[in-house]
């Protein structure tokens, strides 16, 4: 993909550009999280990309291997939140999952 017709097919979320963008976004997350599990180390990632695009439930995959035997060491992930909302907002998308 050329990457003016990546940047079109972000701008248009449903549309045919957009779900061939998830399949390589799909792929570019398990890439990440095989990574980080083979890297011992403490990660970090950017949590607005997880809302964006359709990821959240990653985060609670991510979670359940961090301090566990063969799993990710730790996690660094700054989520924002407002005083509008009791939650953290990512992407304007409320992350439920509390115990990360």
């Amino acid at each position: 993909m050329k990457w003016d017709r990546v940047l079109a097919a972000d701008a248009v979320p449903g549309s045919d550009d957009w779900n061939k963008l998830m399949v390589l976004v799909r792929r570019a997350v398990r890439r990440s999280k095989r990574r980080s599990v083979r890297r011992r180390k403490p990660y970090s990632w950017s949590s607005q990309a997880f809302a964006h695009y359709e990821q959240m439930d990653v985060l609670t995959r991510v979670r359940e291997k961090i301090g566990r035997l063969g799993g990710i060491p730790g996690l660094w992930m700054l989520i924002p939140a407002d005083q509008q909302s009791p939650l953290p907002v990512i992407d304007g998308k409320p992350y439920r999952d509390r115990a990360c």
